[in-house]
């Protein structure tokens, strides 16, 4: 056996530590670039992924194509050609406070847990437990209707092209809920392969992710020429402003905030494989980062070249098929090669989603690492061959099913999927102003934000409160009970029941090793008080 890799009996954490030695099954490398072991946990995992890895994790699921094909129609119809440019570029400055803040703490405190995690190291000791617990129950249930509305989405998509290519095929609910529960099982599957192979498919994911976007930009405009239509002129395409829903512009410019809040996404990522990744001080903040702007972006240039190869947007925002971006694909491409296009597309998407699978059972082990779940002890195990919590995996691949079994209702789904948009935002929040107030609770890392740590995590708060509000808005301002917004009901009913399971289980639960914390803040301030003196 390779002696780095960790044995069975330091996959989980075992007890509070008594001494701060490292176990001889993880290499000197690793040694010298984490702090696991004085967090008070044997390290579980081999360390994996570096530089291009982290990266690929990210673009390899959440490809700007894909996602604004999907969403686009909330800038076109609150915003027209405005919504497409401006809709997007706004916010995606106005947004990069999160991941600035988020890569700054993932800096500081390395470890899978993340938002949970963080928010119990950051909380005064009395509230470190609670709150802990309470965010990482809302971290369960978001990962679980989120893999569960990733899946649903790309079932979307393929029962979308494939019509195309089988006109006497007409997808029913169920038929699209059965592609996205096998999607789901493919990703199972893969909880059986080495993270070391699986890497790989992450990066051939993101490679394809890319090489569509270039064929994208490149060929719509080509095409679009070649037929001989007119370029909608630079002064519509950023100065023209038109509201399509009944809704005042108050609501509307917002509402054309949501495809860049939906996304550009999942970036956070990389911290949630912290212990997994090489000089995870560093590289994991890094890619936090690089694969924000690389979305951000790459949806710019999608959403800017989309806005002047549309030159009726009256006509686009009342498309029938609310997919406006794919019926302009299908008529500059053609419905076989438009279609095709989709197929590579959402198929790089069903391939990279994996990784979801994977960041999400990460976060499902740590917690339970910290007893936060039931069988903790199974749930925490790291395979030691496949480097990955496999039973974990297993967890949530059975609750995704299980949501999307409640899917066949569209109003059940439409309940249930609304609770991964607002509870993703609510997550970010707790650590985020927690270390407003954090004082020397905090113990920055290599990437920090400097005197402007503090001013970065206020923007970043502002905008994460200002979106859960705004995504508490129905669609229209004359609602249903069909097309009311039940974002806010579903997370506020979760939230509930995280509090409830405090107040009854919670007893339970030990949280995070504070002693141990404690004395790794301690010594960061003596050897800054150390190098203080030196100076002098």
């Amino acid at each position: 056996m390779d002696n780095h890799n960790p044995s069975s009996a330091n996959l989980v954490k075992t007890g509070r530590k008594q001494s701060m030695t490292l176990e001889p099954s993880i290499n000197n490398e690793e040694i010298a670039i984490g702090i696991i072991d004085d967090l008070g946990y044997h390290p579980s995992y081999r360390r994996v992924f570096e530089g291009i890895g982290s990266f690929a994790l990210v673009l390899s699921v959440a490809s700007p194509m894909g996602g604004i094909a999907i969403i686009s129609s909330y800038q076109i119809v609150y915003g027209g050609y405005w919504g497409l440019t401006w809709g997007w570029i706004i916010p995606a400055v106005l947004f990069f406070a999160q991941p600035l803040a988020i890569a700054e703490l993932c800096s500081s405190m390395p470890v899978n847990g993340a938002n949970y995690w963080w928010t119990a190291a950051l909380s005064p000791p009395s509230l470190s437990r609670p709150l802990s617990f309470i965010s990482g129950w809302i971290t369960i249930a978001q990962i679980v209707t989120s893999l569960a509305s990733v899946s649903f989405a790309c079932g979307t998509s393929l029962a979308t092209v494939v019509p195309i290519f089988h006109p006497e095929w007409e997808p029913n609910n169920a038929q699209i809920m059965s592609i996205a529960m096998g999607v789901v099982l493919f990703w199972g599957l893969t909880s059986f392969l080495r993270m070391e192979s699986i890497t790989w498919v992450f990066i051939l994911s993101c490679s394809t992710v890319l090489l569509s976007t270039a064929i994208y930009v490149i060929a719509l405009p080509i095409t679009h020429s070649t037929q001989g239509l007119p370029f909608a002129p630079a002064a519509k395409v950023f100065g023209e402003y038109t509201n399509s829903s009944d809704w005042g512009r108050a609501v509307a410019v917002p509402m054309t905030f949501f495809s860049t809040a939906w996304v550009v996404t999942g970036w956070n990522a990389p911290s949630y494989v912290a212990e997994e990744t090489k000089n995870a001080r560093v590289v994991s903040p890094r890619s936090i980062v690089q694969t924000y702007l690389a979305m951000a972006i790459l949806g710019a240039v999608i959403c800017i070249i989309s806005a002047f190869c549309i030159t009726d947007m009256e006509s686009t925002a009342i498309d029938p098929s609310g997919l406006p971006l794919y019926t302009l694909i299908f008529q500059h491409f053609g419905p076989k090669l438009g279609a095709s296009f989709f197929l590579v597309t959402t198929s790089s998407a069903v391939l990279g989603g994996s990784s979801f699978l994977l960041t999400s059972a990460s976060q499902m082990a740590a917690f339970a690492r910290d007893g936060g779940l039931p069988f903790s002890k199974t749930l925490a195990r790291v395979h030691e061959k496949t480097n990955m919590p496999i039973y974990s995996q297993a967890v949530l691949v059975a609750g995704a099913l299980l949501v999307l079994l409640f899917g066949l209702s569209s109003m059940a789904s439409t309940i249930i999927f609304s609770l991964a948009v607002v509870a993703n935002l609510l997550m970010l929040t707790p650590p985020i102003l927690l270390r407003i107030f954090a004082q020397d609770r905090f113990v920055p890392g290599p990437f920090n934000l400097g005197r402007y740590s503090k001013p970065v995590h206020i923007w970043a708060l502002l905008t994460l409160v200002y979106m859960m509000i705004m995504e508490a808005f129905p669609a229209m301002k004359h609602w249903t009970m069909e097309t009311f917004n039940y974002n806010w009901v579903v997370t506020l009913g979760v939230l509930i029941f995280a509090i409830i399971g405090w107040f009854t289980l919670g007893h339970n639960y030990p949280g995070l090793d504070l002693s141990a914390l404690e004395a790794w803040r301690e010594q960061y301030h003596e050897r800054q008080g150390d190098g203080e003196t030196s100076r002098g």
